[in-house]
Order: C-alpha cells, then sequence, then structure tokens
C-alpha cells in the first residue's frame, strides 16, 4: 500500500509542475531577461518531453523492470527540479524543464502500466479515476500555489538570491 500511495503522489507532484509555471511565466520571463517564445517553451518543452518519452519508459520497463524504471524516472525529475530551481538565464531553465518533463513522462506511463499490472480489468476504471481526480485536483491548485510563491517568495532558488522564509 505505501508504495502505491508513493507512486501516485510522484504522478501528482509531476502534473502540477506541469500546470505550476502558467501564473510565474511573465515573472520568470522579467527576471531573466527572456522573451515571449522563451517564455511560451518553458511550459511546452516539459509537456512535450513528457509526451515523447512515455512510449521509451513503457518499452525499457518491459526490458529493464518496473522499479528501476520509475527510480530513473524520479531521479530524472529531480534533477530537472534542480537544474530549473538553480536557472539564471533562460537556456538553463528550459534544459531543467526538459530534464523535469523526461522524468515526468515516466512517471505518466509507469503509472498507467503498474496500474494496469496490480488492479483487476474490471477495477482500473475506479482507480485511473482516483488518478485523474489527482492530476485535476494538481492542475487546479499548481498555478495559484505557483503564483502565490512567485509574488510573496521567489521563483528561483540559486546562491545569488536571499534565503526566504524557509524556501530555497
Amino acid at each position: 500500500m505505501g508504495l502505491r500511495s508513493v507512486r501516485h503522489f510522484l504522478y501528482e507532484y509531476s502534473k502540477s509542475r506541469s500546470s505550476f509555471t502558467a501564473g510565474t511565466t511573465p515573472i520568470i520571463a522579467a527576471q531573466l531577461h527572456g522573451s515571449a517564445i522563451e517564455a511560451f517553451w518553458t511550459g511546452t518543452s516539459f509537456r512535450l518531453t513528457t509526451t515523447v518519452f512515455q512510449p521509451s519508459y513503457a518499452c525499457f520497463a518491459r526490458v529493464f523492470g518496473r522499479k528501476p524504471m520509475i527510480m530513473l524516472a524520479l531521479v530524472l525529475f529531480t534533477a530537472g527540479s534542480i537544474i530549473a530551481a538553480v536557472a539564471d538565464s533562460f537556456t538553463i531553465l528550459l534544459s531543467g524543464r526538459t530534464v523535469q518533463g523526461i522524468g515526468a513522462g515516466g512517471f505518466t506511463a509507469m503509472t498507467e502500466i503498474i496500474v494496469t499490472d496490480l488492479i483487476p480489468f474490471r477495477h482500473r476504471g475506479k482507480w485511473f479515476g482516483i488518478i485523474g481526480m489527482a492530476v485535476a485536483v494538481g492542475s487546479s491548485i499548481g498555478p495559484v500555489v505557483g503564483g502565490s510563491l512567485v509574488e510573496n517568495v521567489s521563483w528561483v532558488c540559486n546562491s545569488s538570491q536571499p534565503r526566504l522564509n524557509g524556501f530555497c
């Protein structure tokens, strides 16, 4: 039961991260002196790599197993989050969001595969409904939390920024 809840959390967290930038993009673009196109790619690079890498995770999960692939996704997502958090230019930010998207693609694909492996066919609808509900909550709350953090704290966590309220 504990492993299922961890997978569920990772899946919802990755989905909320994709919507996190919706309310923060103008502020990030202004602070990094970026263009509208670069701001556009902040969210698009994440979504694009998430979509592109899902089939790869599914294929590799057959070869290497479920656990190594979910761990790889976790490592890539975490590494991408760190890269994006310490970005001081749009190039680094987009690189971090891209790596983050590769990891999120693993969460998405592996969640679907693991539910299909563990849950009998007649109960899958309920479980996919629960996962979909978590995605909806994460997608709804992500922009609100992101916008309030950007306005009240800071979006970037690097050594050149002061430590604010325990964040970063």
